[in-house]
């Protein structure tokens, strides 16, 4: 009896251990309504810095978080978010630098795409050229490049296949080790424009981008890259009505592909866009969990769209904020911009959880 009542002793004292570690939070936590998000804001500015202006922002975490822009005084191009607070990163590169987008993989593999500034005092004009910049985790420094334009954006499938876009014609492909500056799409265009974003999805690099029309309008290109070979997919006159978003690509979790810009949020199926959410004026960035939870920044504005409606948060919309970088996480959101007329100018950092 006595080693039958032990043996009901434990197995009461085993319930109680199960039952108290459900209790204490086991269970898959639940994840908030994005539109119940509570917001917090930073400003970034630096001593005596009449522009400090953050254009993009990647995470490995919500603790881990860079930003990447401009600042007139030569450095605060770089700042890092540790879930507390935010702090300048000076990056081992020399000379004037502008950085307008980042991409990573991990809290050791992160690259940064900007501009290399020069003055040249013979012509008396300041010219500037593609820059890439890495971080191993412990500093940042540049890869040597065959340069071409400044680059804008930079997308990557895995750490073996990014690329990163710009000005004049300039694309970049990174293999894992070396970056080559692709020469073939050069040959498809006679004049110089941008390419604004690039996104690779299932073995297809896409990419969109700009130029002058022979009737001086702006014209959109959408372009495929698959089997070494370049392909215009489409074009269209800015003038006309917009068939798909000229401004972001991004590629879901699911692996679709999305557009945005003027005219709103657009879907590719595979042989044409789809425009699954009309927007006046023009979405600069997209980017979200599925899509049934996509976020989207226009100007002073934040929205949220859920696969059916879309949702602004009034309670963070500024008419004298641009809204341009866009991070998301499962729980968390980052948005980074800043402050429009008059001096100086600062970058705000929204915080959504």
């Amino acid at each position: 009896m006595k080693l039958k009542n032990i043996l009901l002793l434990f197995l009461a004292a085993a319930l109680i251990v199960i039952a108290a570690c459900k209790d204490k939070g086991t269970e898959p936590p639940v994840i908030k309504n994005p539109r119940d998000y509570n917001w917090t804001m930073d400003t970034l500015s630096l001593p005596g810095s009449a522009q400090t202006m953050m254009r993009s922002v990647w995470g490995s975490s919500p603790n881990d978080v860079f930003a990447v822009g401009h600042n007139d005084q030569g450095h605060g191009k770089i700042w890092h978010f540790d879930g507390n607070k935010w702090t300048e990163v000076r990056p081992s590169v020399n000379g004037a630098i502008d950085l307008f987008s980042i991409y990573g993989f991990s809290q050791n593999n992160i690259w940064a795409v900007g501009e290399r500034i020069y003055d040249d005092p013979i012509k008396n004009v300041i010219t500037d050229s593609s820059l890439i910049i890495h971080y191993d985790g412990t500093k940042w420094s540049e890869v040597e490049i065959n340069r071409g334009g400044p680059l804008i954006d930079i997308k990557g499938s895995s750490p073996n296949d990014i690329w990163a876009s710009g000005v004049d014609k300039t694309v970049y492909h990174y293999d894992g080790v070396n970056w080559t500056k692709d020469t073939v799409i050069t040959q498809l265009f006679s004049k110089s424009f941008p390419f604004n974003s690039v996104a690779s999805i299932n073995g297809i690099t896409y990419l969109i981008g700009l130029s002058m029309s022979k009737n001086y309008f702006e014209e959109d290109y959408f372009l495929s890259y698959k089997n070494n070979s370049w392909t215009v997919i489409d074009s269209l006159e800015v003038s006309s009505q917009p068939k798909w978003g000229s401004a972001f690509l991004w590629v879901s979790p699911q692996n679709i592909l999305y557009s945005c810009g003027d005219g709103g949020i657009f879907k590719w199926n595979g042989n044409s866009w789809i425009n699954v959410y009309p927007l006046s004026n023009i979405i600069s960035k997209i980017m979200g969990t599925s899509e049934q939870s996509i976020f989207a920044v226009q100007s002073g504005h934040v929205f949220h769209y859920n696969g059916s409606d879309m949702y602004e948060f009034k309670q963070v919309a500024n008419d004298n904020v641009i809204y341009i970088g866009l991070w998301v996480f499962q729980s968390d959101v980052f948005i980074v911009g800043y402050t429009l007329g008059g001096f100086p100018n600062n970058t705000i950092v929204l915080h959504g959880r």
